[in-house]
């Protein structure tokens, strides 16, 4: 018969094994065609700062994020290549709006790449130097502002013209509300539902104890000891 702790290994490679198969895109919002939606600004040299709201169904992980934009004065941006951003996280303010200030920043180097349309677009990839856990159902603000001084302003592509994001002029500045969505990807891993794994653990170990309390009485009546 397998021991406890035998079987406690099992649990622990099962919900490690659940870890690594989870879903890598959380939430996926595509850029819409330049015909039926615009961008937003959001370039530290503008200076501009747009955020746009989302929520996830489960407990996550993010790692990294996926964005699409273009660049205003397009002539002399190369199509690859890095470029530096920061990214921020607000709650909700007291009206609906992004806090005045973030829950999280992070500078990170994005990956840039060209893309084929019909007006010059950019898909943009950075992976965060930690992964940051957000809360299922809570409505969180995400702004990507463009400070690399090397590209002209960054104009982020929106994914719908419904909806409402905010967008202000930097840090201290009130939020004006504006129409449309951001397009973006957030990529990572779906938290377990806290407790399942600890809740197997202590069933297992009730099923233990229970083998031994029923060893020790068999071994009584036969008059052995332990």
């Amino acid at each position: 018969m397998k021991s406890v702790a035998a079987l406690v290994g099992v649990v622990l490679g099962l919900a490690a094994a659940g870890r690594a198969d989870a879903v890598p895109v959380l939430l996926a919002q595509l850029p819409a065609d330049p015909s039926v939606a615009g961008t937003f600004f959001s370039d530290v040299h503008q200076p501009r700062e747009a955020a746009t709201p989302f929520a996830l169904d489960d407990d996550a992980s993010i790692t990294s994020i996926v964005w699409w934009g273009g660049y205003f004065g397009l002539a002399s941006v190369p199509s690859v290549g890095t470029s530096d951003f920061v990214i921020r996280l607000y709650a909700t303010g007291a009206f609906g709006e992004p806090a005045v200030l973030p829950l999280h920043e992070v500078a990170v180097s994005a990956s840039v790449t060209s893309i084929a349309g019909t007006v010059p677009s950019f898909q943009f990839e950075a992976s965060l130097p930690a992964s940051l856990d957000v809360p299922a159902g809570a409505v969180l603000w995400l702004a990507i502002v463009d400070v690399d001084p090397t590209r002209p302003t960054f104009a982020w592509r929106k994914s719908t013209e419904s909806g409402s994001s905010f967008s202000r002029a930097g840090a201290g500045f009130a939020w004006d509300e504006t129409p449309g969505l951001a397009s973006f990807h957030l990529k990572g891993t779906i938290v377990p539902e806290p407790g399942t794994a600890m809740l197997s653990l202590l069933g297992l170990s009730a099923l233990g104890l229970g083998s031994r309390r029923r060893a020790a009485s068999t071994a009584s009546r036969n008059g052995t000891t332990r």
